[in-house]
């Protein structure tokens, strides 16, 4: 029998507009809601999901505003975004669009 963790990858190929002019056309939708591994630590696994799964490093990560400190997250390469259309313990990774 298959192990179910709590992660769940999604890819949405739609044209979203989030944050103004910010978007992302393609994305990968990751939940992880372990209290145990902080926000940075969720990133990065997501990221290095992303990376095996299409070849790419993401560099765009929108997440709930209520996931994000007063500190700063910096997570290798991924800048991170808050919008509140991404539920808390989503990440939305993806490649930003210009």
């Amino acid at each position: 029998m298959n192990h179910i963790d709590n992660r769940i990858k999604i890819l949405y190929n739609r044209n979203m507009v989030l944050n103004g002019e910010e978007y992302m056309d393609t994305g990968m939708l990751w939940f992880d809601n372990d209290p145990r591994k902080d926000i940075n630590t969720k990133i990065n696994l997501a990221s290095d999901y992303y990376f095996k799964k299409y070849g790419r490093k993401p560099d765009l990560c929108f997440v709930h505003p209520s996931m994000l400190s007063a500190e700063p997250t910096n997570s290798i390469g991924v800048e991170v975004r808050s919008n509140r259309m991404v539920m808390p313990n989503h990440f939305w990774l993806g490649l930003q669009s210009i």
